[in-house]
């Protein structure tokens, strides 16, 4: 019997002495200056994309290498994922940072968004040309009784999610844009709903196929480089933030946003 109590008392002392788990801490500045950075990216041309040597370039990826430059950080590396997984890798902090991310409640509870964007974004919807009906579109109203197809993840506004779930739109979700694009040119879905300069690079050489209804969209809204409050400090994005804010001045960025044709920004002195 003593001996039994014995082992337990020596089992609980042993159990006690373990550490607890620390939850994971943001880096320091400087760790992050120093060539520790990871930012992830979902295939989302032109502000990202995967050449054939796998490398990654796009209007936002080439603005985000601009930027870090500025910061003197010459050691870092983007990675492709699906939107969805990226996205909650970086909220856990296993990404640092994540690319093209506009803002919504969630997001802004477990990431950093600094002042500066990276650009401005329109979500619009496409229609078939065959399809005259869908070419007078005006408002969500003429959503009903047809469907929709997206990426899975993307922050679409609420009340466009309330106008589909009342309303009993069905809706396709997918992981990457060309398997959305395939669909859509299959007749799957009647409106495909995504972001402006990414359908009109969808859609170059099939004009006579498909329009774009850029008059009515969907939402405007700021797209940033958002970073993981569960990996990273407040400094490092407010740093990031400025840097930005000075590339944005230079004849480099006048000339990505003419290679890219995106809606630029001057820098912004407002929060949005």
């Amino acid at each position: 019997m003593y001996r039994f109590q014995a082992v337990i008392l020596s089992f609980l002392i042993s159990f006690l002495a373990i550490p607890p788990i620390q939850a994971q801490q943001p880096l320091s500045t400087e760790s992050l200056y120093s060539g520790k950075l990871t930012i992830g990216a979902a295939e989302f041309p032109p502000y990202e994309f995967s050449t054939e040597d796998h490398q990654i370039q796009g209007f936002s990826a080439e603005l985000i290498d601009l930027t870090l430059v500025q910061m003197n950080i010459n050691s870092y590396h983007h990675r492709m994922y699906p939107w969805k997984r990226a996205l909650e890798s970086t909220y856990t902090g296993k990404i640092h940072a994540i690319h093209s991310t506009s803002k919504n409640e969630e997001r802004k509870e477990l990431l950093w968004f600094p002042d500066e964007p990276l650009v401005n974004s329109a979500k619009v919807f496409a229609v078939r040309n065959n399809n005259k009906q869908l070419l007078n579109y005006q408002s969500f109203d003429d959503l009903k009784g047809r469907t929709v197809g997206m990426i899975r993840g993307y922050n679409f506004p609420g009340e466009f999610w309330h106008f589909l779930e009342s309303n009993n739109i069905k809706y396709f979700e997918v992981t990457h844009e060309t398997q959305l694009f395939n669909m859509f040119k299959a007749g799957r879905f009647d409106f495909l709903a995504d972001e402006i300069i990414v359908l009109r690079n969808m859609i170059r050489n099939h004009e006579d196929e498909f329009t774009i209804l850029e008059h009515t969209p969907i939402q405007v809204k700021p797209m940033y480089l958002a970073f993981s409050k569960a990996s990273v400090n407040k400094q490092f994005v407010d740093d990031f933030s400025k840097a930005l804010k000075a590339v944005k001045q230079t004849p480099e960025y006048a000339l990505l946003c003419k290679q890219y044709q995106v809606l630029c920004t001057q820098p912004s002195h407002d929060d949005e």
